[in-house]
């Protein structure tokens, strides 16, 4: 049986992670449009078919840009432990976009710096599923929070493929800027990288990402929320 090339091999493996990550997202996030591995699968292809408009055709566009794609989510489907122990700080949120956190600040008004009484993101609680704030605080800052999870993991991950390590480094990277820049708060920018020898603009990706993230939205991913909506109504109002 023929290997298949190394760009296919680390697209097969941030599909595999994703499937395995967001398969946990709906247990943690019940009260959220779903954001799991088969929104994740349908993200991806739709960026293959989008691809072309930014001029992405090259394998390494694909590679960094369907990788993305399967992991722009993986932040909402963490333990909230593993959130925890991200430490995501206060300034890289800022450093990407001031406003992504002044909507934060709104939302919560004065509960907003009990998450970050030291500067370092920490949610309230580590049981399972979420409070409905610190789901809120993760949904706001998931990009992020996505972003850091593949810094920290992929590389490992992808170590098991063989692949030259200088590769992998720069997988890892330019795939944890496009997802932590597919928040609409965040201007983009060019920002044109080399990944295994190919000249890649990870702006124009994440903008691809963007729109093909926008394109997922269907009856059935809201229905979800409606139902769990509906069945902790039942649940908790007082009988008659």
């Amino acid at each position: 049986m023929a290997v298949k090339p190394p760009w296919e091999r680390i697209i097969d493996c941030c599909m595999e992670l994703s499937n395995y990550v967001l398969g946990y997202q709906r247990l943690l996030f019940p009260y959220f449009v779903l954001h799991d591995h088969v929104h994740a699968s349908n993200v991806a292809r739709y960026a293959r078919s989008l691809s072309a408009l930014v001029g992405a055709t090259t394998q390494a566009h694909m590679a960094i840009l369907e990788c993305s794609a399967y992991l722009h989510d993986c932040g909402m489907a963490l333990p909230p432990r593993v959130i925890n122990r991200l430490e995501l700080t206060e300034g890289e949120v800022r450093e990407d976009s001031e406003e992504a956190l002044k909507k934060l600040e709104d939302v919560l008004g004065s509960k907003y710096r009990e998450y970050f009484q030291e500067g370092v993101l920490r949610l309230r609680s580590e049981l399972a599923p979420l409070g409905y704030l610190d789901a809120l605080v993760v949904r706001a800052l998931h990009a992020w929070l996505s972003a850091r999870f593949i810094e920290q993991n992929l590389y490992e991950w992808l170590r098991e493929l063989k692949v030259e390590d200088e590769l992998l480094h720069q997988v890892t990277e330019s795939v944890a800027a496009v997802v932590r820049w597919h928040n609409s708060n965040v201007k983009l920018v060019d920002n044109t990288r080399e990944v295994g020898g190919y000249r890649v603009n990870l702006g124009d990706l994440a903008r691809v990402l963007r729109l093909a993230d926008a394109m997922d939205f269907s009856r059935a991913r809201g229905r979800f929320v409606y139902e769990q909506l509906v069945e902790d109504l039942r649940e908790n109002s007082p009988p008659n």
